[in-house]
């Protein structure tokens, strides 16, 4: 059974040239110090980033409104971003005022901010639909962080990994112990469930996952560019991924780990690496088609969502 192929409504989904509106990992917090700025061309677009005197992180496009200059080359002075051209002012609703205060009814695109884990995350649109995920108050965790990687196709491609459920079965060799199931809240999110062990007893024993002990694992994508791993059994512990578009069109990913503070730290590590690591090699030759059969399910309902959502 086929659901479809690729039609006009597909103005979102891996096309390069429109990004959706999500929370975009930018930099770590460190990398911003109080009253500096700076700019990232990242989203297809210019954003400049800067620190107020309160500590408090603040984005902005990076083109100032009055003639173009770029903001990240200007200075912050007190809760204002200065603009090095002419010293007109931006304050943080982006009102803009001209070098004796006045105000020019001239506006920038303000971006809604979030320091996150130890970044600055950045919402493309004008006011955030959801919240970046975190895992729940009373689990004891350490967080760790991956290095970026930049793979070779659309973030939308990657972000889909986290709830194919059949890709885990044929290319990781995940033997399921039930049957996966997937549902869909709307307006954006989408979650399958998997229970499973993998075939080789030397793993089942590192990693303490076997037929009678299958790990459980809900996995959930949050809009096209973010996924939240919920493993409950049989230790605890959370993967966030995140992806985001490059300016050559390839999917850069951030990926952080939510691990316990005992054994099972290093059990965690060795589960999400036996279930991820044969990923890449696919994802960087992929040529992707919506040709979705019905097993696809979890899959076309993020397709449809992704197409759904807006642009900013």
């Amino acid at each position: 059974m086929v659901f479809g192929v690729l039609s006009s409504n597909d103005k979102n989904f891996n096309n390069n040239n429109r990004v959706i509106q999500s929370w975009y990992l930018i930099a770590k917090s460190k990398d911003i110090k109080p009253l500096t700025a700076k700019t990232f061309n990242i989203l297809k677009r210019k954003i400049t980033i800067y620190r107020n005197t309160k500590g408090i992180i603040h984005a902005l496009d990076s083109r100032c409104p009055h003639l173009g200059a770029d903001l990240g080359l200007g200075k912050v002075i007190d809760c204002r971003l200065q603009c090095p051209f002419h010293h007109w002012t931006i304050n943080e609703k982006g009102n803009c005022f001209s070098k004796n205060n006045k105000d020019t009814k001239l506006k920038s695109r303000i971006y809604p901010t979030q320091e996150k884990y130890g970044y600055i995350w950045i919402f493309n649109g004008p006011k955030p639909l959801f919240e970046i995920p975190e895992p729940p108050k009373n689990r004891n965790l350490s967080i760790l962080k991956s290095p970026s990687q930049e793979i070779k196709c659309h973030p939308h491609i990657v972000t889909a990994n986290a709830i194919d459920a059949p890709h885990f079965a044929s290319l990781h060799k995940l033997r399921f112990t039930s049957k996966p199931t997937s549902k869909t809240e709307r307006p954006f999110k989408v979650i399958t469930e998997m229970n499973g062990y993998l075939g080789s007893k030397l793993f089942q024993k590192l990693i303490g996952v076997n037929k009678e002990n299958p790990i459980k694992v809900i996995s959930s994508t949050i809009g096209g560019n973010m996924a939240w791993l919920d493993i409950t059994k049989p230790y605890k512990f959370n993967v966030l991924f995140t992806t985001k578009q490059s300016n050559k069109n390839t999917c850069i990913t951030n990926v952080f780990f939510f691990l316990p503070k005992n054994l099972n730290y290093i059990r965690a590590l060795l589960a999400v690496h036996n279930l991820l690591h044969d990923d890449r090699k696919i994802l960087d030759t992929l040529n992707f088609h919506p040709g979705f059969s019905k097993e696809d399910k979890a899959f076309k309902e993020l397709y449809d969502i992704v197409n759904k959502m807006e642009c900013w």
